[in-house]
C-alpha cells in the first residue's frame, strides 16, 4: 500500500541529506569556532572584539537552533508518517477482509436460500400429495375393526402433519 520509491526518487533523497548534512555541520562547526573564540576574548581587554564575536555567536545560535529543529522536527514526522502508513495499511487489510468475509457471507446466504426454495418446492410436492390421498383415501373401505381404527388414526395423523406443512408454506 505505501508508496514505492521511483528510481529517481531515491537518488533525489540521498542528494537532500547530503546537503542538509552538509549545511549543519558548517552551521555546527562555525558554533563551535565561534564560541572559542569568544571564550578566548573573555577577560583579554579586548572589549570591541568581544561585542563583536558575541554578536556572531548569537546569529549562529539561532543558526544552530534551525538545524536542531529541522532535525527533531523531520524524526518526528517521519515517525508520524511510518505510523500513518502502518495504520493505512492495516485498515486496508482490515476492510479487504471485510469485503471477503462480506462476498463469503452472501455466497452462504443465496446457498442457504436455494436450499430452503427446494425445501418449499418438495414441500408443496408433499402437500399435494398428501392432499390427494386424503381426499382419495376412505379409511372405511379398509377390512376389519382394528384395521380401520388404526387407518382413521394414520388419516388424522396425516391430515395434522399436512395443515402444520400447511402454515410453514403461508
Amino acid at each position: 500500500m505505501g508508496k514505492e520509491n521511483q528510481p529517481g526518487e531515491t537518488g533525489l533523497r540521498y542528494l537532500r541529506e547530503i546537503a542538509a548534512l552538509l549545511i549543519a555541520a558548517v552551521v555546527l562547526v562555525g558554533f563551535v569556532v565561534m564560541m572559542r573564540e569568544t571564550f578566548g576574548l573573555v577577560g583579554a581587554g579586548r572589549e570591541a572584539d568581544f561585542r563583536q564575536a558575541k554578536d556572531l555567536l548569537e546569529i549562529f545560535t539561532g543558526f544552530l537552533g534551525i538545524v536542531i529543529g529541522y532535525y527533531f522536527n523531520r524524526v518526528t514526522s517521519e515517525t508520524r508518517a511510518e505510523k500513518a502508513e502502518s495504520a493505512a495499511r492495516t485498515a486496508s487489510e482490515t476492510a479487504r477482509g471485510a469485503v471477503e468475509a462480506h462476498q463469503e457471507t452472501a455466497r452462504e446466504s443465496k446457498a442457504a436460500r436455494e436450499t430452503a426454495d427446494a425445501a418449499k418446492k418438495e414441500l408443496r410436492n408433499l402437500v399435494r400429495a398428501a392432499g390427494a390421498l386424503l381426499r382419495d383415501a376412505d379409511p372405511s373401505a379398509a377390512r376389519g375393526a382394528a384395521l380401520v381404527e388404526s387407518a382413521v388414526d394414520e388419516h388424522e395423523s396425516l391430515r395434522a402433519a399436512l395443515e402444520r406443512a400447511e402454515r410453514f408454506l403461508e
